[in-house]
């Protein structure tokens, strides 16, 4: 009975039919056929190696060989057959899914090439159509230009001047109109300054003998600052400049009566802003069930009364945080917003008290800061 081992079987599957049937569907689907007959040609040394691995020459055993190859290559033919029958066209399919996934990249690719040269074409239409007009406008102005310094206009040389040379820098004959027109441009500038600068002295004197005459109208910035503005700019050689030192000393009262009114402005706002925080906090409390009063005291509102019967000293302990002046406490909440003094009592004659150090509303820097946006932060000198 003509045998051969599961061993042997195995071997020939994995070494030789397995292998040349994947390759060879592969072959199809790449289009590789010589790959498929390379396959087939190894055939013949795996049949070599197959005698040299079963050993023996008898003719019992090439017997053995020759039917069990027979068989395998019975069922790989068939195998073969459908595999070589499912690959070509499967091999068909893929490839025109390939080649669609490249002509749809190629499209793409045309399309947005196409819509880049549109851009940059269009583009560079509107750049020439815009350096065309420039360039018009720049030969129209240079013509106004030469007009206005023919007629000795320097006012409208100097505005025609510079736009030409915004327009077109390079257009011809600009240097020879400039070289001409430039002295003359500077002269009339300077002039214009000087009559500009008299005059501004002349109606400062007048604002200022205004002023004074109105001491309400004097102590304010927004009258105040226009005059100064007007009346610094005055010189030795002038012969405004005696009047207007005169009226310094008179301007520069009427400054720090400003700088005053700014503090009691400032200071009005501060307290009534603690006020508001001592009602709030008098609220804040209600809410939370304690029965207290709280209340501010002082000209400018700086101190703050809290008066709570069940008040004790390790009570006050916890409401101050052991007396800390971290921002987010009470105590150094307090102190931000002017508050110099705190007082917790029970109204009973006992009470606990605590000393803040608040910014000094009453120093003139905190005004003249303010008043620095006028002009009116330094004193008046000429």
């Amino acid at each position: 009975m003509v045998t051969r081992s599961r061993s042997g079987q195995w071997t020939f599957w994995f070494v030789f039919m397995i292998p040349t049937i994947c390759i060879s569907v592969v072959g199809q689907i790449v289009d590789a056929a010589p790959l498929t007959a390379i396959l087939f040609l190894s055939a013949a040394g795996l049949l070599v190696y197959g005698y040299i691995r079963g050993g023996g020459d008898t003719a019992n055993v090439w017997a053995n060989r020759i039917h069990g190859l027979a068989q395998q290559y019975v069922v790989a033919g068939r195998i073969m057959l459908v595999a070589l029958t499912i690959g070509p066209p499967a091999g068909i399919l893929m490839r025109h899914d390939r080649l669609a996934k490249l002509e749809r990249a190629a499209l793409e690719a045309s399309e947005r090439a196409a819509s880049t040269r549109a851009a940059a074409d269009a583009k560079a239409r509107r750049d020439a159509a815009e350096s065309e007009q420039r360039t018009r406008q720049a030969s129209a102005t240079a013509v106004q230009l030469k007009a206005a310094v023919a007629q000795g206009n320097w006012q409208d040389a100097d505005r025609l001047l510079g736009k030409v040379k915004e327009l077109d820098p390079a257009i011809a004959g600009l240097p020879e109109i400039e070289a001409k027109a430039k002295p003359e441009i500077e002269r009339v500038k300077a002039e214009t300054a000087e009559t500009d600068r008299r005059t501004s002295v002349v109606t400062g004197l007048a604002g200022a003998q205004r002023l004074l005459r109105d001491k309400k109208e004097c102590k304010e910035p927004r009258s105040l600052a226009p005059v100064w503005d007007k009346l610094r700019v005055v010189r030795k050689g002038d012969s405004e400049y005696a009047a207007a030192v005169k009226l310094v000393p008179r301007l520069e009262k009427c400054r720090l009566a400003a700088v005053a009114g700014m503090l009691d402005g400032l200071r009005s706002i501060m307290a009534a802003q603690r006020k508001s925080a001592a009602n709030n906090y008098d609220t804040k409390l209600l809410e939370q069930g304690i029965d207290a009063k709280v209340s501010v005291l002082g000209q400018y509102s700086d101190r703050i009364r809290i008066e709570y019967v069940l008040f004790s000293r390790a009570g006050v302990f916890q409401v101050t945080s052991g007396g800390s002046m971290r921002d987010d406490s009470l105590l150094g909440a307090l102190q931000k917003i002017g508050f110099k003094k705190v007082i917790f009592t029970t109204g009973y004659g006992e009470s606990w008290s605590y000393d803040l150090m608040p910014r000094d509303e009453s120093d003139a820097k905190y005004a003249t800061s303010a008043l620095s946006e006028v002009g009116l932060s330094l004193p008046f000198k000429l």
